[in-house]
C-alpha cells in the first residue's frame, strides 16, 4: 500500500520563523503593550474621589462657619433698628436682659434674702467715704436725706410719688415715670462730684455719681442692668432757697451744670 504525505500543516501551528504584523494606529500602541495602564488610571479615580471628599468637607466647614455668621449679622441688624426706639431715660437702644417676674404687691422688706444684704449708703466726699445708716443724714448736705428718701420710693415701688422728686425741667427732656414694680435696691453708693450757688438764683446745684445694685431685677424701673448690676448715672441735684430738693437731670455721663 502506497503512503502519501500530508502536507498540510495544522491550522494552529506557526513556525518561529514566521513574520507576525501587529497593525495598530498611531497613539494607541502605549496603551495597548503597557502594563501599568490599569494602574494609572486606578490612581486617576482615586485622585477624582479625594477632590470630590475634600470639596464636600470644604462645604461643610462653610456652612458651620457661615450660619453663626449669618445669625450674627441678623441680631446686628435688628439692634440696628431697635437702637431707634427709647426704652428708658438710661438706655437709648434695646437690650436683651432677662428679668424676674415683677410683683407690683410685694413687700420686699419679707425677703430675707434681700435684708441681709447692704442697704446702706456709701457717700464719698473728696477722699472719705461714709456709710449712712436710717436717717443719720444731720452731718451731710440736703441732698444726702433726699436721696435716702428718693430710694425708699422707688424700693416701696411707689410709682406714683417718684414725679414730684423732679423739676418741671427735667420733664423737658424725659418722660413721666410709668408703673414700677417695689425694687430691691442695694449697695447704694453716692459720689459727690460738684457744687455751685448762684447768687441770682439762690439755688445751690449738686452733682453727684450715683450707683446701686437691683437684687432679682423685674425689669420694671431699670431694663439696662441686670441682677445685681451696677451703671452708675449722674444726678444733678437744685437745692433752693426754701431748702426744697429736686433732681434736674439724670445722665449715663457727666455734664456740667
Amino acid at each position: 500500500m502506497k503512503q502519501t504525505n500530508n502536507d498540510k500543516k495544522p491550522a494552529d501551528l506557526v513556525k518561529t520563523t514566521d513574520d507576525i504584523t501587529l497593525h495598530t494606529t498611531k497613539g494607541t500602541e502605549a496603551a495597548h503593550t503597557l502594563p501599568g495602564g490599569n494602574k494609572n488610571s486606578r490612581q486617576k479615580q482615586k485622585r477624582a474621589i479625594l477632590l470630590t471628599f475634600a470639596a464636600m468637607l470644604a462645604i461643610v466647614v462653610i456652612w458651620y462657619a457661615g450660619v453663626p455668621a449669618a445669625q450674627s449679622l441678623y441680631n446686628y441688624i435688628e439692634q440696628k433698628i431697635n437702637e431707634k426706639k427709647v426704652t428708658s431715660d438710661y438706655l437709648d437702644r434695646i437690650k436683651s436682659l432677662r428679668f424676674y417676674e415683677a410683683n407690683y404687691e410685694e413687700n420686699v422688706y419679707d425677703d430675707k434674702e434681700y435684708m441681709n444684704l447692704n442697704r446702706y449708703i456709701a457717700y464719698t466726699e473728696g477722699m472719705d467715704t461714709f456709710y449712712i445708716t436710717d436717717d443719720d443724714y444731720s452731718r451731710y448736705d440736703a441732698p444726702i436725706a433726699f436721696f435716702a428718701r428718693y430710694f425708699k420710693t422707688v424700693i416701696e415701688g411707689k410709682y406714683e410719688e417718684y414725679d414730684s422728686y423732679f423739676t418741671e425741667n427735667y420733664f423737658k427732656n424725659h418722660k413721666n415715670k410709668e408703673i414700677f414694680a417695689p425694687q430691691k435696691i442695694y449697695d447704694i453708693e453716692i459720689k459727690h462730684i460738684s457744687k455751685s450757688f448762684s447768687n441770682e438764683t439762690n439755688e445751690t446745684t449738686y452733682v453727684y455719681k450715683v450707683g446701686y445694685k437691683i437684687f432679682k431685677n423685674n425689669g420694671t424701673f431699670r431694663n439696662d442692668i441686670e441682677s445685681d448690676a451696677s451703671r452708675p448715672l449722674f444726678y444733678t441735684v437744685i437745692e433752693y432757697g426754701d431748702g426744697t430738693v429736686l433732681i434736674d437731670n439724670i445722665s449715663v455721663s457727666f455734664s456740667s451744670p
